[in-house]
């Protein structure tokens, strides 16, 4: 009888660690998922979302639109001669100066999402847009932040964004499609162009 209840007793304690084991590797297994997907998703060097958060992103606007939902706008940005700020100041200068970038755009408001596609370009989505001249605005404040200087390990560097501007509309049924009008539309003279015919005057010269 004795024999029995401590058999019983090995068993259940046996049962007990194998639940605990499978715990283990299950909580394991999720962190390495959520890390996973992190990094899918995310750029290493700002923790912004990437490119691909962005397609994924876009598409479910984009198929939100067609439910009735509101409309919005993707604007893509990258920094002017950042090659020749890396190359004259080095890649260090460079990181920060993409870091600091990155900060200033993560103050674009509760309506925007900012990211980091690689190298300088960064893009934003702005949802609940009532009209083009909200993004019109958003726009001319981010050149006037990317505007203002840096202080990047003790080196004093300056520079500016070219910016270009897609709206969601019909024609758009793929995110690849809005995203590379976006990047046509990056020429500084267009955005001007569209700013002046909106009546907002940049406040600085693009």
């Amino acid at each position: 009888e004795r024999d029995r209840a401590e058999q019983a007793e090995q068993h259940i304690s046996e049962l007990e660690h194998y639940i605990l084991q499978l715990e283990v590797s299950a909580n394991a297994l999720r962190e390495s998922h959520e890390k996973l997907h992190h990094t899918v998703y995310h750029d290493s060097l700002t923790g912004l979302p990437n490119r691909n958060y962005f397609v994924d992103k876009t598409n479910e606007l984009l198929e939100a639109r067609k439910q009735g939902g509101k409309d919005f706008a993707i604007l893509f940005l990258d920094i002017n001669r950042f090659k020749t700020i890396n190359d004259s100041l080095g890649y260090s200068i460079g990181d920060e100066l993409i870091r600091t970038v990155a900060q200033r755009l993560g103050a674009s408001g509760t309506d925007c999402q900012v990211g980091r596609f690689g190298g300088d370009e960064f893009a934003v989505v702005m949802t609940g847009i009532r009209s083009v001249g909200d993004a019109l605005a958003l726009a001319n404040w981010i050149i006037s932040q990317v505007a203002q200087p840096y202080e990047l390990l003790g080196r004093r560097v300056f520079a500016s964004a070219s910016l270009g501007i897609s709206f969601s509309d019909d024609r758009y049924t793929d995110a690849e499609e809005i995203l590379r009008d976006a990047d046509i539309e990056k020429a500084a003279e267009g955005l001007a162009r569209a700013m002046l015919e909106h009546g907002i005057k940049p406040e600085i010269e693009v």
